[in-house]
């Protein structure tokens, strides 16, 4: 006599509980990937420190914001950020700044936004050109994380 399979209402209970904590499990993970600028705390002491400091470096990435100005004609406004540090990634006076800029301007009201290495001088190597696309690819990842979209960011490469 064939032995009868193990399936039933047991089954669908199990596969229907089994899809439902994958399910829950892949929106924590999604919920997890997205980071809120506006809930993100910052020290203001050091974010006034980095705002005024106006000290030109070498080499460094250009993040211009285009976005609707607050008047009351909608014009296009821009203002630009200067990531200095010579690190790869993104160090945390990097995203503090991005964060307050993103806060500033709120993200729906973000038009474009375009990133740029500027060199100050001759010295343009390739190796130069890597680490700087790498790290505006980290800049680009970092925004999208952020929840600006793709489509409003822009690497320029001169």
């Amino acid at each position: 006599m064939p032995r009868k399979d193990a399936g039933g209402k047991r089954g669908l209970r199990q596969k229907a509980s089994i899809f439902l904590a994958k399910a829950n499990a892949k929106r924590k993970k999604n919920q997890n990937k997205s980071i809120d600028v506006a809930k993100v705390k910052v020290d203001h002491t050091i974010l006034e420190a980095l705002l005024s400091d106006t000290v030109r470096a070498d080499k460094f990435i250009k993040v211009a914001f285009h976005h609707k100005g607050k008047t009351q004609i909608k014009e296009i406004e821009i203002d630009s950020l200067y990531i200095k540090s010579p690190f790869l990634t993104l160090s945390k006076n990097d995203r503090i700044l991005i964060n307050y800029y993103l806060n500033k301007y709120q993200v729906k009201n973000i038009l474009e936004i375009y990133i740029s290495f500027i060199i100050a001088g001759e010295e343009q190597d390739e190796q130069t050109k890597r680490m700087a696309i790498m790290k505006m690819k980290k800049v680009e990842h970092y925004l999208i994380k952020t929840r600006v979209k793709k489509s409003k960011i822009r690497i320029k490469i001169k």
